[in-house]
């Protein structure tokens, strides 16, 4: 069983941070990019040795979703600005796809023409086996 997450970034530019945030960025010297919701799926995290230091334990749980979330690294890629958010794109047509094909049918449903219907019914069933 896994957990479906979806997962936002959002950057600023380094002179709008409080200045714990810059000295944190400047120590680890992290580059950040902007996405939006890249969805990942992170399994439970399952302890099999439960006499363990909380520290160890924390750092065992730190570890696995670190290495999850590296394993699903192009669910995020995909989903980043500098590549337009191709997933996204793709969700948008699809979306569209079915709106097209709602409002197709009821135009097609306003011209009271009871054969083409039928016809058109027809090729539908046939074209979804």
């Amino acid at each position: 069983m896994s957990n479906v997450l979806a997962i936002s970034v959002v950057t600023v530019s380094k002179s709008s941070l409080p200045p714990e945030c810059r000295q944190l960025k400047q120590q680890f010297n992290m580059k950040l990019v902007s996405f939006e919701n890249a969805t990942v799926s992170l399994p439970p995290f399952r302890q099999f040795h439960y006499f363990e230091t909380s520290s160890f334990l924390l750092e065992s749980l730190q570890k696995f979703y670190f290495a999850e979330l590296q394993k699903q690294t192009l669910n995020i890629v995909v989903t980043l600005d500098a590549f337009g958010n191709p997933q996204g794109l793709v969700t948008d047509l699809k979306d569209s796809f079915q709106l097209a094909s709602s409002a197709a049918s009821g135009v097609g449903a306003l011209t009271f023409d009871q054969e083409h219907e039928a016809k058109r019914r027809h090729n539908m069933i046939r074209s979804h086996r």
